[in-house]
């Protein structure tokens, strides 16, 4: 393990004690995992489901990086994310297509498998981010607004623990790569060659309301890009996104900064 871990059997939150670390002065690196959540939770506030046997875990990571570059963490930490899951996928009989949701949901056949929860503060003169990870494991939850997968029901059994490891080899690829934002291109260019085709019906709720059209890829920073059926191309930051005729009420690009 390139960092060390930090196992609870139960506790509110895995970012929670990881915001709870840094407030106390403990900086390093380190991975903070659950084997049940009491108050998990996902983007925009949402609570997060946390079923037996699935994976909790928050990496504190300190960083060299300059604080404009924070927002790349939520498409770094997708790639690690689907790269670990697609390792544990290899050499399975069945067809299993690992695809990124931006910003950084993991999809399998279009079904949410894992999420991220990026969260940042400036400790001092220190950057440091807490990058929260569910994966579905064993059990998935059911939810009326979007299909889930568990990786259980396609012969993958790895452990919370098994899983960690091939996450944490992932990460650590992934943020050698970044390398505080001056790779940030080669991570981009992974995330699109692990997403959907260009012209994929999206939509996204906006500001000023819904907003439907073709994924266009990414702009230089990482921002979605929309075509609309006029050929105008709008850029999005952030925002509630559904594939196709999914309903939306999950994916802000965010990274909160406190």
């Amino acid at each position: 393990m390139h960092w060390p871990v930090i196992a609870f059997e139960e506790i509110d939150s895995t970012n929670k004690e990881a915001q709870r670390r840094l407030s106390s002065g403990a900086v390093d690196g380190t991975w903070i995992t659950a084997a049940r959540q009491t108050a998990g939770r996902g983007r925009s506030g949402r609570s997060w489901q946390s079923l037996d046997g699935n994976l909790f875990a928050s990496l504190v990571l300190p960083l060299d990086c300059e604080p404009n570059v924070l927002h790349h963490l939520s498409l770094v930490s997708g790639v690690a994310l689907r790269n670990a899951v697609s390792s544990c996928c290899e050499g399975q009989v069945t067809q299993i297509d690992v695809r990124l949701k931006w910003p950084n949901d993991v999809l399998i056949n279009e079904a949410k498998v894992a999420g991220i929860l990026v969260e940042s503060s400036i400790i001092g003169t220190r950057v440091v981010a807490i990058i929260g990870i569910g994966v579905n494991l064993q059990t998935a939850p059911e939810l009326s607004d979007r299909k889930t997968a568990r990786l259980a029901a396609f012969g993958i059994s790895h452990t919370p623990a098994e899983f960690l490891e091939a996450l944490d080899k992932a990460f650590f690829d992934a943020i050698s790569r970044w390398d505080n934002g001056t790779g940030f291109d080669l991570i981009r260019h992974a995330w699109l060659n692990h997403s959907f085709s260009v012209g994929q019906p999206i939509s996204i709720n906006a500001t000023d309301g819904r907003v439907h059209g073709a994924f266009a890829g990414l702009d230089e920073d990482g921002a979605l890009l929309i075509r609309a059926s006029d050929g105008k191309i709008s850029v999005f930051h952030f925002g509630d996104v559904a594939i196709g005729g999914e309903a939306a009420t999950d994916a802000n690009g965010d990274t909160k900064i406190t």
